[in-house]
C-alpha cells in the first residue's frame, strides 16, 4: 500500500511522468483494439484499396489527435504562440521544443498501429492486391487482362471460390505480404535517428541551444526543462522584465 501511495504521489507531482503514462495507456489501448478487429477486405478493385488504407491510416490518426488533446503542453504551446510580445518577444525555438515534445508524444499510438498492421500484412495486401504487375507472376499468362484484374482483386480472399487452393493466389498474397513486413520492419529503425536529431537541440531558432556549463548532457525531460529556462534566464537579461512569470508562462 505505501509503494502503492508513493507511485501515486509521483505520478501526481511530475507532469511528464503523467504524459508518458497516458502514452503508454494509448498505445495498449491500440494493441487491444487492433487485436479485436475483424479483418475483412471487399475483395472488389474498386474497394480494396479504399478499405485498405482507410484501416492503415484513418484510426492513426484518430489515435494523433487524442494524443494531442490529451497532452497538456499542447494548450501551453498554443497559449505562448498566441500571446502579445510585450517586453520578452517570442522564440521560436521554445515554440519548436515544445512541438517536438508534443509530437513525440501524440505520435506514440499511432506508429504502434501503423507497425501493427504492416507487420500483420492483411490491409497492405488488401490495398495493393490489385496493383501487383501481373507479368511478375507467370500463373497469368494464359489469363486476359480483365480476368488478372478480378483474379487480383479476390487475392485477398482464400476462401473464395475463384482463388482457392491457387498457387497464383499464394504467390501474389506472399509478395505483398513479405514487403508490407519489410516496410514494418525497416520504419522503427527511423525513429532512433529522428529522436536522436530531435534530442541533439540541433536547427532550434537557427542555432544549436547552448547550455550552460554545470548542465548534464542532453539526457531526457529534466534536462530539456533545464535548457528551456535557461534560454528564459538568457532573454530576461536582454529584453527586460517578464510580462508573465515564467515559470507559469512555460511550465511544463
Amino acid at each position: 500500500m505505501d509503494k502503492f501511495r508513493m507511485l501515486f504521489q509521483h505520478f501526481q507531482s511530475s507532469s511528464e511522468s503523467v504524459m508518458n503514462g497516458i502514452c503508454l495507456l494509448l498505445a495498449a489501448v491500440t494493441i487491444k483494439l487492433y487485436s479485436s478487429f475483424d479483418f475483412n477486405c471487399p475483395c472488389l478493385a474498386r474497394y480494396n484499396a479504399l478499405y485498405g488504407l482507410g484501416l492503415l491510416l484513418a484510426p492513426p490518426l484518430a489515435l494523433f489527435l487524442c494524443g494531442l488533446l490529451a497532452n497538456r503542453q499542447s494548450v501551453v504551446m498554443v497559449e505562448e504562440w498566441r500571446r502579445p510580445s510585450g517586453h520578452r518577444r517570442k522564440d521560436p525555438g521554445i515554440i519548436r521544443y515544445m512541438c517536438f515534445s508534443v509530437l513525440q508524444r501524440a505520435l506514440a499510438a499511432p506508429l504502434v498501429w501503423i507497425l501493427l498492421a504492416l507487420l500483420d500484412g492483411k490491409c497492405f495486401v488488401c490495398a495493393f492486391s490489385s496493383s501487383v504487375d501481373p507479368e511478375k507472376f507467370l500463373d497469368f499468362a494464359n489469363m486476359t487482362p480483365s480476368q488478372v484484374q478480378l483474379f487480383l482483386a479476390k487475392v485477398p480472399c482464400k476462401e473464395d471460390e475463384l482463388v482457392r487452393d491457387s498457387s497464383a493466389r499464394k504467390a501474389v498474397s506472399r509478395y505483398l505480404r513479405c514487403l508490407s513486413q519489410v516496410i514494418g520492419v525497416v520504419l522503427p529503425t527511423l525513429a532512433p535517428l529522428q529522436m536522436s536529431c530531435i534530442g541533439s537541440g540541433v536547427g532550434w531558432g537557427g542555432k544549436d541551444v547552448q547550455m550552460s556549463p554545470e548542465a548534464p548532457p542532453f539526457s531526457g525531460d529534466t534536462t530539456k526543462k533545464q535548457v528551456v529556462h535557461g534560454e528564459i534566464q538568457s532573454m530576461t537579461g536582454q529584453c527586460g522584465a517578464f510580462d508573465t512569470d515564467p515559470p507559469q508562462a512555460l511550465i511544463f
